[in-house]
């Protein structure tokens, strides 16, 4: 749903994943979280997509090559809601 630009709906299923399992592995909830965060900046719901890197980080291990990216779009939030 995320890659079809399906943004509302990609948010919908993937917070029902964290709803409903949250003893997911932490893989899991990641990737749920990402779809979120990223969906929810696109769609300009900017306290959610905070929210959502906020987890994502949570469960993102320092030495991730990801996280400089996430910390980033984490940043660039300030300058939208700025």
């Amino acid at each position: 749903m995320y890659e079809m630009k399906d943004y509302k709906a990609a948010i919908e299923a993937d917070q029902r994943v964290i709803d409903k399992y949250p003893g997911a592995a932490a893989s899991i909830r990641r990737s749920a979280w990402i779809v979120v965060a990223h969906g929810s900046f696109e769609l300009a719901e900017y306290p959610r997509a905070e929210h959502g890197y906020t987890q994502v980080l949570a469960v993102t291990p320092e030495g991730d090559q990801s996280r400089a990216a996430l910390v980033d779009n984490l940043a660039g939030l300030d300058l939208q809601t700025g």
